[in-house]
């Protein structure tokens, strides 16, 4: 589920292409027609190919994108699948992260012309049980206390962790027992505007990074662009699959 990464990103005349591979949809072949990537998370593995083959076509997508330099936006499972792509391993952490949790920015970060405009200190929303080695070459932009590597980059590829994108209506679909749900979804407001701040900075980041690819320039601003882009929702549909990684 995309969250408010997909309505954003419209809102920066991007032309949003959403892709549900757990349901069928094909994985593109190329990145040649794409100006940028979004990769959601999923309840599975990156290593579960043979439960769910299009994890291998997503893998080689990515790899084509960070070779080419394409713009890419990887969260949660997606930012695993980035990981994995670049050569790095993928693992269990050493704990389940489930629920509100801080992550703090690096100092290469504040540096970074996407990340260098979020807070130094998010509070963001964790559901997963596996981390990721950081890749050769790759920067470490944000880490936590309960799982190290929370964000970091790769040529013109962000992953990152955590979420930034959630909504009521996602946290609901999350965590399908009310009183699981509830626990989570009060805390929401709390965060919720500096969250939705966090994913326009990102958006705006990734559209930024592909109009520069195009021209080869800076752009002044991103609001008046218009972007092809594939937001590959990995989530599948929560009622015939186990919810323990969104």
């Amino acid at each position: 589920m995309p969250g408010t990464i997909e309505p954003f990103l419209r809102e920066l005349g991007a032309d949003v292409r959403l892709l549900r591979l757990y349901a069928g949809d094909r994985v593109p072949s190329s990145v040649e027609d794409l100006d940028a990537i979004v990769s959601m998370g999923g309840t599975m593995n990156v290593y579960e190919d043979r439960r769910y083959p299009f994890l291998a076509g997503e893998t080689d997508l990515l790899r084509q994108a960070i070779r080419t330099g394409l713009p890419v936006l990887g969260v949660c499972l997606g930012a695993q699948l980035i990981a994995r792509s670049s050569g790095a391993r993928v693992k269990r952490n050493r704990v389940q992260e489930i629920g509100w949790s801080e992550v703090r920015l690096t100092e290469a970060a504040r540096a970074d012309p996407v990340f260098g405009g979020l807070p130094p200190i998010m509070q963001v929303f964790q559901f997963h049980g596996d981390t990721f080695d950081l890749p050769e070459g790759a920067t470490l932009l944000a880490v936590g206390s309960n799982c190290r590597n929370q964000a970091f980059r790769i040529a013109n590829a962000y992953a990152i962790q955590f979420h930034c994108e959630v909504t009521r209506a996602i946290l609901h679909d999350w965590f399908p027992l009310p009183r699981a749900a509830a626990a989570h979804v009060k805390e929401l407001p709390r965060y919720e505007r500096r969250l939705q701040r966090c994913t326009r900075i990102l958006c705006r980041g990734l559209v930024a990074l592909a109009q520069a690819r195009k021209t080869g320039r800076a752009p002044p601003g991103v609001t008046a662009f218009r972007e092809r882009g594939v937001v590959a929702d990995l989530p599948g549909s929560w009622g015939d699959r186990d919810r323990s990684e969104p």
